[in-house]
């Protein structure tokens, strides 16, 4: 028979919104919507920039082939493996720290548009958006320790590091500017553009780059 293709669907986890719902007493239906958004978001990254997920296939193919080739071709021995063990592992550092930025900017991007737009067009947002700052701050010590341990702290480290990227390129320049980011690959902030979005504007030309 002949193959078709699956539509793009987006699914909720009901269980986990329903414990939301109930930890914060929000409304459900302002929930559901107000996640929507943010992960709308997202499929929009993708499907209108296909340039993004074979960017971020290349960077973590490439994680893989550092620690197992010498030449992208050759893998190596284990004693190949110890003499280079050193410049593999600063190899790496670069290429996570590559994947952490371009993460940043997709989930803080979506924050972003999820605030922003949300507190224009969906009904109760700012009681959501408490509810959210709410939960963040109200996380035990175990929940913080098990969030360290599997990674968890460093994506939510990722939703505010991008979003206050964007937010700070709005405010020095406009929307249209901070669209760019998804452009090409090139334009995409690095962490330490990520964290001081004024040398991002500066690298696009956006505004004169300070003064050493």
């Amino acid at each position: 028979s002949e193959l078709t293709t699956a539509q793009p669907a987006l699914y909720l986890v009901e269980p986990n919104i329903n414990a939301i719902q109930r930890e914060q007493n929000v409304p459900g239906e302002a929930l559901r919507r107000w996640l929507i958004l943010h992960e709308l978001t997202h499929a929009w990254q993708f499907s209108q920039h296909p340039w993004l997920r074979e960017h971020i296939v290349g960077i973590t193919r490439g994680l893989l082939m550092d620690s197992l080739t010498a030449d992208g071709s050759r893998f190596l021995d284990s004693q190949e493996m110890l003499k280079r063990l050193p410049q593999t592992v600063r190899s790496q550092m670069r290429t996570v720290s590559r994947v952490q930025a371009v993460m940043s900017v997709l989930e803080g991007y979506s924050n972003f548009v999820m605030h922003s737009v949300g507190k224009r067009h969906l009904a109760r947002h700012d009681e959501l958006e408490a509810a959210m700052h709410r939960r963040r701050a109200d996380r035990t010590v175990l929940e913080r320790l098990i969030m360290a341990l599997t990674g968890l702290e460093l994506k939510m480290r990722q939703y505010e590091i991008g979003e206050q990227f964007c937010d700070a390129v709005v405010k020095q320049s406009d929307i249209a500017t901070l669209s760019r980011v998804w452009e090409s690959a090139e334009m995409m902030p690095t962490m330490a553009e990520l964290k001081n979005p004024a040398s991002w504007l500066a690298r696009i030309g956006k505004i004169p780059a300070p003064a050493h």
